[in-house]
């Protein structure tokens, strides 16, 4: 299942880094396969 990460933070406050999250969640039992970005930094782009 994927899970955005605003989602986890509309309940709870993070301070940590994505990796530190994906371990934490994983000693808590719920394994995290992988951790992949879901934006993309578009410089130079003209639409029109």
């Amino acid at each position: 299942m994927r899970v955005p990460l605003s989602w986890l933070k509309d309940f709870v406050k993070l301070d940590l880094s994505n990796e530190a999250l994906a371990d934490l969640l994983t000693l808590a039992g719920l394994e995290v396969d992988k951790v992949e970005p879901t934006s993309f930094n578009f410089k130079g782009v003209l639409v029109g």
